[in-house]
């Protein structure tokens, strides 16, 4: 467990993959049409290794759509095992697999404390698509690619494309009982960075659920009723963007560790509202003045809070594929 921090700061720092990129919290948001907006503020923040402060705000947009959707269940008797559930698996037939698109655009203003410019504009971009497919076995491979840009207003004539991808099955045990494994991996500046990731989902009780994805995130749900949850747990987040530092362009990297509390309101099947804090006990900035010369700092700990909205269309398939497996197999 002690090496635990440093993988994950190895993640934020030299990667650009986000922490909630595998949160399987929202799966259900995700593989639904919809648009979510978020607001987040980092505070300010004292460099221990300068006299310059760090602090940060952030607002995107993320607006997903439906390109292809398939969706079918059909029983056919299959008795070629005499055990209740060995039927029911061998004899339920459920087709699915969904194709969806996504674009999410925002922008950053951040006050590096790296030279005497106040706050900088940094403005990403990205389109990809992403989707699942469901077994045999009843597991569900998840996907993903997208490609964008993440540069300073400064830099966006000589931007540099940047690119992801998640590829991974889900395996379903039960009600709330669920793991997934898979590997994600970025490209960019001519730099590729895989992470192998694990997670799952173990129930503790009637309402709440131990999540994780390792090396990410970990964190306890309690589902207060239908419309009302709260989280608490750590995660790393991370970014990298293309700015101007001392007349020419380099890459910024901003990676932090932190303990979090978040609270979820479900207001109807299709609104929802979340409010989300944490402390920053670890952040850490790098600037890669060239291949071999790279300017890093450590900040004091600090907090951050986060809001946001989201609105979903349409319908839900992964909810339909493990309601539709849990009904007829689990229960």
């Amino acid at each position: 467990m002690k090496l635990l921090p440093g993988i994950l700061l190895a993640v934020c720092i030299f990667g650009q993959s986000k922490a909630q990129s595998f949160e399987m919290d929202q799966v259900e948001q995700i593989w639904r049409p919809r648009i979510k907006a978020d607001f987040r503020y980092v505070g300010n923040a004292k460099n221990s290794d300068t006299t310059g402060n760090f602090s940060s705000t952030d607002q995107n947009c993320v607006i997903t759509f439906p390109i292809k959707t398939k969706f079918s269940a059909d029983l056919k008797l299959n008795l070629t095992s005499m055990n209740a559930k060995d039927i029911l698996k061998n004899s339920i037939r459920v087709n699915a697999s969904q194709v969806m698109g996504s674009v999410k655009f925002g922008a950053k203003q951040v006050h590096a404390g790296i030279d005497s410019i106040s706050n900088r504009n940094l403005y990403y971009a990205s389109a990809g698509l992403f989707g699942l497919k469901l077994t045999k076995k009843y597991r569900i491979v998840f996907y993903s690619v997208n490609g964008g840009f993440n540069e300073q207003d400064k830099t966006l004539s000589t931007m540099a494309l940047r690119s992801n991808a998640v590829i991974g099955q889900f395996h379903i045990r039960g009600l709330r009982k669920n793991y997934y494994y898979g590997i994600a991996a970025t490209y960019g500046d001519g730099k590729f960075f895989p992470v192998p990731f694990f997670g799952g989902m173990q129930p503790i009780g009637e309402r709440m659920t131990f999540n994780y994805t390792l090396p990410a995130q970990m964190y306890v749900q309690y589902k207060i009723d239908q419309k009302n949850s709260l989280s608490a747990g750590v995660t790393l987040d991370g970014y990298r963007y293309g700015i101007v530092y001392q007349d020419k362009r380099v890459n910024f990297s901003y990676g932090t560790l932190s303990v979090f509390a978040n609270y979820r309101l479900k207001i109807n099947k299709s609104f929802g509202f979340r409010l989300n804090g944490g402390y920053n006990f670890v952040q850490k900035l790098s600037v890669e003045l060239d291949d071999k010369t790279r300017l890093t700092g450590t900040m004091n700990p600090g907090y951050y809070v986060e809001a946001g909205f989201y609105t979903l269309f349409g319908q839900n398939l992964f909810e339909k594929v493990t309601g539709s497996i849990n009904d007829n197999v689990f229960n």
